[in-house]
C-alpha cells in the first residue's frame, strides 16, 4: 500500500517537517500563507454518489486545528490573498457553470461572486496583491492567462496559448510563472508583466539509459538565466 500523501515544510537549511496529512481524496492544488494551509477535499454524499462535492479545508499550523469552508456547490483551487485576509476559490454548480468566489478568511462568508463566461472554465486562480486575481481560462479557443480587477470587474487577457496546455499558475513580483508544454515536454515559463512577453525558465529533456535489468527514463532540467 502506498504511503498517504502529506504536507511537508522544507526549510532553506535543508530540514524537513511533516505538517499535516489531508483527507484521502484531496485535490492537489493548495496554498500556504501566515502559517495556514488551504486545500480542497471531496465530501461524499451518504445516499447519492452524484451529489458528492468538494469543500475547502483550512489547517492552522500554529493552533493545530482544522476547519472547513462549506458551500452549496463544489469549491476548489483555493488561494490566500497577499495579506491572508481573503480567499479566492472556484465554484462549480450542478450544471457545470463556473464562478470565482472571494471569501473572508475569518468569518468564512462569501464577499464577492464573479461569473465566468458561457462555456468558460476557470483554473488555478491566484492573487496578485490584494485587489487583483489572475487565473487560467479555458474555452473553445483554448487556454489563456486572464487578469481580473476586483474593484471594477474588468478582465484583461494577458497571454493566449491556444491549444497548448498551461497549468500550475504561480505569482511573483512582476512575474507570472506557469507550466506549459510548448516544446512537447512540460517546462516552467514566466509572463513578464512589464513587457507583456513570455520567457522560458527551465529546459527539460527526457532520455533513456539502458541498464542490465531494464531501461530507465530520466528527466534532465537546466535553469535558463
Amino acid at each position: 500500500m502506498a504511503d498517504a500523501a502529506y504536507f511537508e515544510i522544507i526549510r532553506k537549511t535543508g530540514g524537513k517537517e511533516k505538517l499535516y496529512i489531508p483527507g484521502y481524496d484531496f485535490n492537489t492544488g493548495f496554498d500556504y500563507e501566515y502559517g495556514k494551509l488551504i486545500w480542497s477535499e471531496r465530501k461524499d454524499h451518504l445516499r447519492w454518489e452524484k451529489a458528492d462535492k468538494s469543500v475547502l479545508v483550512v489547517y492552522d499550523g500554529k493552533l493545530k486545528n482544522r476547519s472547513k469552508i462549506k458551500h452549496e456547490n463544489s469549491l476548489f483551487g483555493p488561494a490566500f490573498s497577499e495579506n491572508g485576509k481573503r480567499i479566492v476559490a472556484v465554484e462549480t454548480d450542478d450544471v457545470g457553470n463556473n464562478y470565482l468566489l472571494i471569501i473572508n478568511t475569518e468569518n468564512k462568508r462569501v464577499e464577492q461572486r464573479i461569473s465566468a463566461k458561457e462555456n468558460e472554465f476557470i483554473l488555478s486562480p491566484k492573487w496578485d496583491g490584494n485587489k487583483t486575481i489572475v487565473y487560467v481560462s479555458l474555452d473553445k479557443q483554448g487556454k489563456q492567462l486572464v487578469e481580473l480587477d476586483l474593484a471594477s470587474g474588468n478582465k484583461t487577457s494577458l497571454f493566449k496559448s491556444g491549444s497548448m496546455d498551461i497549468s500550475q499558475l504561480e505569482v511573483g513580483e512582476g512575474f507570472l510563472f506557469f507550466t506549459a508544454n510548448f516544446s512537447g515536454i512540460d517546462n516552467i515559463f514566466t509572463y513578464l508583466k512589464s513587457y507583456g512577453k513570455v520567457y522560458q525558465v527551465t529546459s527539460c529533456l527526457f532520455y533513456t539509459s539502458p541498464s542490465p535489468r531494464d531501461s530507465c527514463i530520466h528527466l534532465v532540467c537546466s535553469l535558463l538565466v
